[in-house]
């Protein structure tokens, strides 16, 4: 890849967290696991995708040879800038990871390790990872370029683990067990969220609920969402999520609501420009590498299951996801279409791994 074309790709990627207030969270109670996320933007622009397990991959925004690995578990992922370049995501091991803004995110610095987007981490991790403890831990192998959108994660898994990853004055910051008060998340710090919920009643403090959008008073509200949920909610989890990202959202702002249930790894979602609930469960899908992968508009008019509406993959839909979105905001209109076309085409680059196929294969006949 041109370092020019690159520079010019990790800047306009990191003009991309201006004014995205999102909210995440996750309900658990007995064998109930839910994580829900609004997806807060200008655009809504975006595509469900399917990503298939043992195909070899490398970072687009990586040197050459600097990083490599193969995908060990398949995943649905939300995209808008690109296949490759989720906002969230689940796997079939049930981990689930979602960004949020953070402007006073500071990445590490340049070191040994090799570096990826901040985009392109979430689907490293998808890729890789069954638990949040391995996500962790891969930080020993991979850095966020300095480069790229300040963000930070809430991260869940199908044993329930949950934690708040973020990037602090260089270094990752951890929020998780004991030090994880509520599992939510907004657009401040986690620390200073905490720390203002504290206030509230419920949590410790006298004031009553906030109800306005800005960041602490939206993870306020998340966080007594959670805390109220359990034996006495008679809605289903996934239903009670969606009406607990309602209570959050800033009207047309908000324009994808997207519930994962963990336990039964089925995704559903709504839209603003398509109101209805729709459904897709892995287990209706083929993610064998050699399977061609599929795609929904994340604004299809549909309800329910919608398996049945997936399309195959092509680069064609790609590059008119891309088109359309960075075309849309002003600050990414200067990036050329010939770049747009080399991020397009970059997926269909990967390789199945036939010898880890043929060793699973193996296994599983013995």
């Amino acid at each position: 890849m041109n370092r020019r074309i690159l520079l010019a790709l990790l800047v306009a990627l990191a003009c991309t967290s201006v004014g995205r207030p999102c909210t995440t969270f996750v309900l658990r109670y007995g064998d109930q696991l839910v994580f829900g996320r609004n997806y807060d933007y200008y655009i809504g622009y975006g595509i469900v995708f399917q990503n298939q397990r043992h195909l070899g991959k490398h970072a687009f925004f990586s040197p050459p040879g600097s990083l490599f690995w193969i995908s060990r578990y398949a995943s649905f992922t939300s995209n808008q800038f690109g296949k490759e370049q989720p906002t969230d995501g689940m796997n079939e091991a049930g981990l689930v990871v979602a960004l949020m803004a953070l402007d006073a995110t500071r990445y590490p610095t340049p070191d040994a390790r090799p570096s990826i987007g901040s985009l392109a981490w979430i689907q490293y991790q998808l890729d890789t990872c069954a638990t949040v403890q391995e996500v962790i831990d891969n930080d020993k192998r991979i850095r966020i370029s300095p480069d790229s959108s300040g963000l930070h994660f809430l991260v869940c898994d199908a044993l329930g683990d949950v934690a708040v990853i973020e990037f602090l004055n260089g270094s990752m910051v951890v929020h998780r067990g004991d030090s994880l008060f509520v599992p939510a998340l907004t657009n401040s710090s986690y620390e200073a969220s905490v720390n203002y919920l504290k206030q509230h009643i419920g949590f410790g403090g006298n004031q009553p609920i906030p109800q306005s959008s800005n960041s602490l008073d939206r993870f306020v509200r998340a966080a007594d969402r959670v805390a109220n949920y359990g034996p006495h909610i008679s809605a289903p989890a996934v239903y009670y999520a969606f009406s607990a990202l309602d209570s959050v959202a800033q009207g047309s702002f908000t324009r994808w609501r997207i519930v994962y249930d963990v336990k039964a790894r089925a995704v559903y979602y709504k839209t603003r420009e398509s109101p209805e609930v729709k459904m897709a469960r892995f287990d209706a899908f083929d993610f064998r590498c050699a399977a061609r992968p599929k795609l929904l508009d994340i604004d299809y008019q549909g309800s329910g299951d919608v398996t049945a509406s997936f399309e195959y993959y092509t680069t064609a839909a790609n590059r008119d996801l891309l088109y359309k979105t960075y075309h849309s905001l002003d600050w990414l209109k200067n990036v050329s279409d010939s770049t747009l076309d080399a991020l397009a085409a970059f997926p269909s680059s990967f390789r199945c791994n036939r010898s880890l196929v043929r060793r699973n294969r193996e296994k599983t006949s013995r």
